[in-house]
């Protein structure tokens, strides 16, 4: 069956019936058209292609055809079609004779020649017979008759029977079938109804005739039948014998009989009989067609008409000359209009396209130049990061004269003090009242409460955090505070110093637990950074950090080991007096984490694609330590508890994935989480300062 797109072009043809021409009795194989369908199976297709039968569609006289296939195991859902058209194969037959399509007319009723007569709805090219199905019998069986296809004209998606057949047939056998046997086939594009099949190969026996013109239209064509096997002459002189020829075609049952095929009944003749009478009347149309055509034969009727007519028609005749003359000039003007605009247009046209193929030269120049230019912009940073990090070795390396340990100043104690901490308390309501107490105030949706816990999670998975050093002296003296009961102190590296054993051996000559060391990251001293973090020390170590800009500068080894402390949702205070009272708190009660793999896959998929696993290490120990610090397990805690981790070590990520890929992927990432205006900011900040640096 052929299959139409919304165009109205074919677009495949659906498989419906396998054929057998060895059969005698069914030799049409019916598929189920609700059967399971292995696309993959090239011995039964669904669907039938061939660009060659498809273009040719319109030479099939219906929408159901035969075709010839084979099977193609390269491509299952596309068997091959023998091209029926190829000269090769004129033995292959694309009309499937033994068809029959069935067509519904039990909704209307009337009388089926009257149904015939008016038409019926039906969309499509038919099969070469049509079984028109025009009662319900009784229970599953319907009363149908046959009708060869070519009796009906097709037009605007309705079909009736012709009007002139000349076969002399007014009725069709009647018969009994099962509905049972009717296949509804799948709609196609912009059908109203679904076109069917009669499954059987040869219908059962008749049952009797019925009607299927209308009497009028049978004597309407029987006379003009008679009078074409009489070779009546319409000429002057036998115009009167046009009521003798209706007398006599009353009384001529051997030629009715002719016409119709078949001995009529005397029935049958008396009701022809009373139809040809009413057929002589002078309001008939027919009588009136006969006469015309009558006189019009007449050639001297015919020319004295004329004269008649011409005669005073001969002023109107005049004006209409004149209109038309008119008329032609002004289709001449239009015309040189025409033939100006499309030079026009032509002119047009060719300007379209030299200003197309400059428009695309123009490109061309476009992206060259923005790929010279950001050759040249990665050049200058290039050379920008070089100076930089040259700089930072020249001062780093070791000389003979290297300083001794008594050119590092002894750590001194930061300013400030904290809340005391009471007993019982928890550390992490200490911490948060020795922040609040340093004068650090929270913006937004940021809390202290999410600082202090990031800081007590982050201190169970690393000991050296890196954070701005506006916020660097108040949020390391609470720690401090919070975890010993005694402030951080402060030592100042020199820029060119790389003996870290030195500077923890003057840590160590002074009483605390938490140590800022200033000097380092902002002079990018990597070999003292390397140097300090695989030490080993049971100090907790924090870098301030003073240009942003020499991050992305930095070895991004060094963030597997320094966690960067988000500060960007805070403001501090500094004229806030703060009280001098304290507790010691021992650094024992915060519980180390270990790092748990499974961790890893909780993380973002792009960023376990971007960076190292070894990247990854130090967000996996801050995420276990999150979950450790909840006893709860229900999925709205864990959903809270991811949420928590995310927002606190989103810049650290942020700030791994441009050292390790660059900002381009950085901004996928953070567009993945909904974090792109945080990144836009970290970006900016970095870029400024990295400028303003070089």
């Amino acid at each position: 069956m052929v299959r139409y797109n919304h165009d109205g072009t074919v677009n495949n043809y659906l498989r419906l019936a396998d054929y057998d021409s060895q059969a005698q009795d069914i030799p049409f194989l019916w598929l189920d058209p609700g059967r399971w369908i292995d696309k993959n199976d090239p011995d039964d297709p669904a669907t039938l292609y061939s660009m060659s039968i498809t273009s040719n569609s319109e030479r099939f006289s219906s929408d159901f055809v035969r075709l010839r296939w084979r099977p193609n195991p390269s491509k299952p859902d596309r068997p091959t079609v023998i091209d029926p058209f190829d000269f090769h194969n004129s033995s292959y037959d694309t009309n499937p004779r033994g068809l029959i399509e069935v067509v519904y007319l039990t909704d209307n009723n009337a009388a089926l020649s009257e149904m015939l007569s008016v038409g019926f709805e039906y969309q499509g090219r038919p099969a070469e017979r049509i079984l028109l199905v025009y009662k319900r019998h009784k229970k599953n069986m319907l009363e149908a008759t046959m009708l060869q296809s070519s009796k009906f004209e097709f037009q605007n998606g309705r079909a009736k029977l012709r009007k002139y057949m000349h076969d002399g047939k007014v009725t069709a056998p009647c018969f009994i079938i099962n509905e049972d046997d009717v296949l509804v086939l799948p709609r196609q594009f912009g059908e109203k109804t679904a076109r069917m099949l009669y499954s059987k190969a040869t219908l059962p026996d008749s049952k009797g005739t019925i009607p299927i013109r209308p009497f009028e239209d049978y004597a309407d064509d029987y006379l003009k039948w008679y009078c074409d096997q009489s070779g009546f002459n319409y000429s002057k002189d036998e115009r009167q014998r046009i009521a003798a020829l209706f007398k006599e075609t009353i009384s001529s049952p051997t030629t009715l009989e002719t016409y119709a095929g078949r001995p009529l009944n005397e029935h049958d003749e008396q009701l022809y009989s009373r139809v040809v009478q009413r057929l002589i009347h002078a309001d008939d149309d027919l009588m009136n067609r006969i006469i015309i055509h009558v006189l019009a034969a007449d050639e001297s009727f015919h020319r004295k008409c004329l004269e008649v007519v011409l005669t005073s028609k001969d002023q109107e005749i005049e004006e209409k000359n004149k209109t038309l003359q008119q008329i032609e000039n002004r289709i001449r003007e239009k015309n040189i209009m025409l033939s100006s605009l499309k030079q026009r247009e032509a002119d047009d046209e060719a300007k379209h396209s030299k200003s197309v193929e400059e428009l695309s030269q123009l490109d061309q120049q476009i992206k060259m130049t923005r790929r010279n230019e950001d050759e040249v912009l990665k050049e200058l940073e290039n050379n920008v990061a070089l100076k930089i990090g040259l700089r930072s070795v020249v001062r780093n390396m070791p000389t003979a004269t290297d300083s001794p340990i008594g050119s590092i100043p002894l750590p001194c104690p930061l300013s400030g003090a904290s809340k005391k901490a009471e007993p019982g308390v928890e550390a992490g309501g200490t911490l948060i009242d020795n922040l609040e107490d340093s004068g650090i105030y929270a913006i937004g949706e940021i809390s202290t409460e999410k600082l202090s816990d990031g800081l007590l999670a982050t201190m169970a998975a690393t000991r050296f955090l890196a954070m701005d050093s506006s916020f660097c002296c108040s949020i390391t003296n609470s720690l401090s505070f919070t975890i010993s009961g005694k402030p951080a102190y402060h030592v100042a590296v020199p820029i060119d110093w790389t003996n870290a054993d030195t500077v923890l051996e003057k840590a160590n000559q002074v009483d605390c637990t938490v140590l800022v060391i200033d000097n380092i990251i902002d002079t990018m001293n990597e070999g003292l950074l390397f140097s300090l973090v695989r030490s080993g020390t049971d100090k907790t170590i924090v870098f301030p950090i003073g240009a942003r800009g020499n991050l992305k500068l930095l070895a991004p080894e060094l963030w597997e080991r320094i966690f960067y402390v988000p500060t960007d949702g805070f403001m501090q205070d500094p004229s806030d007096e703060m009280l001098a009272q304290y507790k010691a708190k021992d650094l024992s009660d915060i519980e180390q984490v270990e790092f748990k793999p499974k961790n890893k896959e909780s993380l973002d998929e792009n960023l376990q694609d971007t960076l190292p696993n070894n990247a990854l290490v130090l967000p996996c120990k801050i995420l276990e330590a999150f979950r450790r610090n909840s006893a709860k397990t229900d999925e709205q805690q864990k959903r809270k508890e991811m949420s928590d981790f995310q927002q606190w070590t989103i810049d650290h990520l942020l700030i791994l994935v441009y050292a390790f890929a660059g900002p381009r992927e950085m901004m996928i990432f953070a567009k993945n989480i909904d974090e792109t205006n945080r990144a836009e900011r970290l970006l900016r900040r970095i870029d400024k300062d990295a400028a303003n640096e070089a």
